[in-house]
């Protein structure tokens, strides 16, 4: 059987855009339940004034932490997407950003994990409970 280039060319992309597809709807956030994020309404632990202003604190952390990564982010998504469109799009270069897509989604639920981890942390032993309940009713 002869496969042509262009035919090489459109399976190399398929598999790409499959990977790709996999990669970013695979990625999800720290606090999740079988792909559903879950949604912690931190209010409703009944938290101190000195609480509050603490899960704020992280709370500007994560603002800052976003802010830094997504417009990369989403520029590095864009340019992927027309590189895999286009003929002359180089493997090299579509593996490259690829791989800088998957390293800032990674930071990006990294940094969201140790956040969430730091609020627990602020909790006490009754919060906890509460939040146990909350993560496990979703």
């Amino acid at each position: 059987m002869v496969v042509t280039r262009h035919a090489q060319w459109f399976i190399t992309v398929c598999s790409v855009l499959a990977l790709v597809c996999y990669v970013l709807w695979s990625t999800g956030t720290p606090v999740m339940a079988k792909d559903e994020i879950v949604e912690i309404d931190w209010e409703s632990l009944d938290l101190s004034t000195q609480q509050r202003e603490q899960l704020h604190q992280l709370d500007r952390q994560w603002k800052s932490s976003v802010s830094q990564v997504a417009p990369r982010l989403q520029s590095n998504r864009k340019k992927l997407k027309t590189l895999m469109a286009s003929p002359g799009g180089r493997e090299e270069d579509i593996l490259q950003l690829q791989q800088q897509i998957h390293q800032d989604n990674a930071r990006l639920r990294m940094d969201a994990t140790q956040i969430y981890l730091n609020k627990r942390r602020i909790l006490n032993r009754e919060q906890e409970e509460k939040l146990r309940y909350i993560l496990n009713s979703h």
